[in-house]
């Protein structure tokens, strides 16, 4: 897949996540501007831009965008929202820099074909069900060190069922050890809210529940598939069979509460 290709997969799948996540449901919205920017808005976690960002297609769009998008979260009373900056727009880069912006992450654009990723069951015996979206946020927020409360459980456990958005549990004895969530749209499997209990770590769990995820998304028509990176978690994907394609960086802007 070339960087191109990947890059346009990618943001088909980005920009759908939203509006299958954020509603009145958790206090939210979306909306888009001229040019493609679309942002998302999560009253009910205004400190965390995880949840309040902004994606693009164009890059000259989103820089001419910068004052109305900050107007915006303000008057919803976002006090950290980010934008997610493609790989080589530098350019944006700068703009939000000279906006104030923080770089906050820099994770990395990956993706693959579904027919080059390696799938195949390693005769795991522990059950994957689709759960339930409490226990996703519950795992994402031990294994990322949030406090209940504080975390995902503010935007997920309320969520609709949505078509394209699935949920992927694995347990261990009865107890909730491991997710992945895939968005689908345009053919891409967009992954996300991966997360495996550290109590449970170093068993391969993540890669069996991501096989497993990816399995079904292939079984619905999928045929490709990307993600962002973290540093811990690029070797899993590596072994899997994602390339990479240059960092995401996540330029946020954040007010003191």
């Amino acid at each position: 897949m070339d960087a191109t290709t990947a890059i346009a997969r990618y943001l088909t799948a980005k920009t759908a996540i939203d509006a299958r996540l954020i509603g009145p449901w958790n206090d939210g919205e979306t909306f888009v501007l001229p040019g493609g920017v679309q942002g998302s808005i999560c009253r009910a976690v205004p400190d965390r831009s995880i949840v309040n960002g902004v994606v693009y297609a164009d890059a000259g769009a989103v820089v001419e965008a910068l004052p109305e998008l900050a107007r915006r979260y303000d008057e919803a009373g976002i006090r950290a929202w980010t934008v997610w900056v493609l790989p080589g727009d530098e350019a944006v880069a700068a703009a939000l820099a000279g906006a104030g912006h923080v770089l906050d992450g820099t994770p990395e654009l990956m993706c693959a074909p579904l027919r080059d990723l390696d799938l195949a069951p390693r005769g795991e015996t522990w059950p994957i069900t689709a759960g339930a979206w409490p226990q996703v946020a519950a795992l994402n927020d031990v294994a990322f060190g949030i406090p209940a409360g504080h975390g995902f459980g503010a935007v997920l456990d309320d969520i609709p069922e949505a078509d394209g958005l699935h949920r992927h549990v694995l347990t261990v004895d009865g107890r909730p050890a491991s997710c992945v969530v895939t968005c689908e749209a345009g053919g891409d499997a967009y992954v996300l809210f991966v997360a495996t209990d550290p109590a449970y770590g170093r068993r391969g769990l993540c890669r069996a529940t991501m096989r497993a995820a990816l399995r079904g998304a292939v079984a619905r028509g999928c045929t490709t598939t990307s993600l962002e990176a973290s540093a811990m978690g690029r070797p899993i994907y590596a072994a899997l069979g994602y390339g990479a394609f240059g960092p995401v960086q996540m330029w946020e802007r954040r007010h003191a509460a």
